[in-house]
């Protein structure tokens, strides 16, 4: 054997030895490589998400934080109220610490794993609250160990962030510059009453839902004559059958969908049949019957438990709402009630507060509805987006009151994406900060009053 094969063969031994190391470094390297790539693009709003979770729960403790006990019943009253003087551990700040109002019913609800408990009729006010973010609650609890109050805090954290980066990549698909970007993703979190989506609520879950709905939907072009086929069309029936589980408005995704496929197949219906169409049709229609499948099975199961197939509905008169035929009529009340006296008496204006936030919302929700029109008619998905926004709008209008106006109205694209795209684009640049100072204090005023519960000066 000459000196060149030995050589060879020992080259080739050592190539041997050497490669699962060399494997492994190559998988290191991969990893590596991604979360560089994955924070290169989303470390502004993972560092805005967790400053305004900090922030948030800084005010919490500033105004003496207001939660549930776990094992408390859920009648009205009955709140703890929390703040520095009352803690003697870190245990017991983690455990009321950033938790505020509906915080301490879904950790119930997680708790108990129902929303009874030994048949108690005096917790059926629970079922006004719909069962995946305690789902969710219970999972995390079970996963890490945490205490519940605990495992709220870490699953609100977590749904945040998963919300600020769906948010930031589906602002990119309409805005291509890094700076221009980063200013509407500020101002869409900065946004009057959005704090929501930063403490322990579900609104942050939902919000995540619909912006995974949407970024898939954008992806159905029925008029492409060479549009493939995405795998992740195969995710949309599950994101809607749990969207209807977070929240009652997750119901009306169904509308969109619906909308969606109606003005497709406006001029062609059967383009949507056709051969390159028909596996997206047929998930799109599967899609609508799992989101008003999982409203369905929550109304089932309110049933089971209590022989009432609308206790979500009816229980909400023990939250002060009741029910209209008329959906305006809350508004013709608030201007005939409210404004009217604010007019001729100003001390009903600074004696209670409310009345100017929910005209503050009514105020907002018409400048958004005007805004798309305007500026955002030609965009993908505007149709379904702008009627299904009206819904979110519209259905507190349902219950005779304006209480939950301002909770379900920033669930609406129209607001927390399409007005701050206007802002920074359409109002003149030097006006921005101005605007973004307003929206700062605006946003802690308003959290500040939700902790408090009581009026803000």
């Amino acid at each position: 054997m000459t000196n060149q094969q030995q050589d060879s063969r020992t080259d080739s031994k050592t190539d041997l030895v050497k490669s699962p190391s060399s494997s492994s470094k190559t998988t290191l390297q991969g990893f590596q490589n991604h979360f560089k790539f994955f924070w290169s693009f989303f470390h502004f709003p993972i560092i805005v998400g967790v400053c305004l979770i900090f922030l948030l729960a800084l005010v919490g403790i500033w105004n003496g934080n207001y939660n549930k006990f776990v094992d408390s019943t859920t009648a009205i009253h009955g709140y703890h109220q929390w703040d520095l003087k009352n803690t003697d551990s870190l245990d017991s700040f983690l455990n009321y610490g950033g938790l505020v109002r509906d915080s301490g019913h879904y950790t119930f609800i997680a708790k108990n794993g129902s929303y009874l408990v030994a048949d108690n009729s005096k917790f059926l006010d629970n079922f006004a609250f719909f069962p995946l973010y305690p789902m969710e609650i219970r999972f995390i609890h079970t996963i890490t160990f945490l205490d519940y109050p605990q495992s709220v805090l870490l699953t609100g954290f977590i749904n945040t962030l998963l919300f600020c980066c769906l948010l930031y990549l589906f602002l990119n698909k309409y805005i291509v510059s890094k700076d221009t970007l980063d200013k509407v993703f500020l101002l869409s979190c900065l946004l009057p009453f959005n704090y929501f989506f930063f403490v322990s609520y579900s609104e942050s879950l939902f919000g995540s839902l619909l912006l995974l709905i949407l970024l898939i939907l954008r992806l159905c072009n029925f008029s492409n004559p060479v549009n493939k086929f995405h795998i992740s069309l195969y995710l949309l029936p599950l994101l809607t059958f749990l969207i209807s589980l977070t929240r009652s408005p997750g119901v009306i995704i169904s509308v969109m969908i619906g909308l969606l496929l109606i003005q497709s197949g406006y001029k062609n219906f059967l383009l949507l049949f056709s051969k390159q169409n028909l596996r997206v049709t047929m998930l799109l229609l599967f899609s609508i019957f799992t989101n008003i499948s999982g409203l369905v099975s929550f109304l089932l199961y309110g049933f089971i438990q209590t022989g009432n197939f609308w206790i979500s509905r009816d229980v909400q008169a023990n939250w002060d709402r009741g029910s209209t035929k008329n959906i305006l009529e809350p508004i013709f009340n608030f201007i005939s009630d409210t404004v009217l006296r604010c007019l001729t008496d100003y001390c009903y204006a600074t004696n209670y507060i409310n009345p100017v936030y929910w005209g503050f919302s009514l105020v907002l929700i018409i400048l958004s509805l005007v805004v798309s029109i305007k500026y955002f008619r030609k965009t993908p998905l505007f149709i379904p987006i702008f009627f299904s926004s009206i819904l979110f709008c519209a259905l507190p209008l349902t219950t005779n009151t304006l209480m939950s106006l301002h909770r379900l109205f920033i669930i609406s694209p129209i607001y927390f994406l399409f007005l701050p795209i206007f802002i920074t684009h359409y109002i003149p640049k030097k006006y921005y900060h101005i605007i973004l100072c307003l929206f700062v204090m605006f946003f802690f005023i308003t959290a500040s009053y939700y902790y408090k519960i009581e009026t803000v000066g």
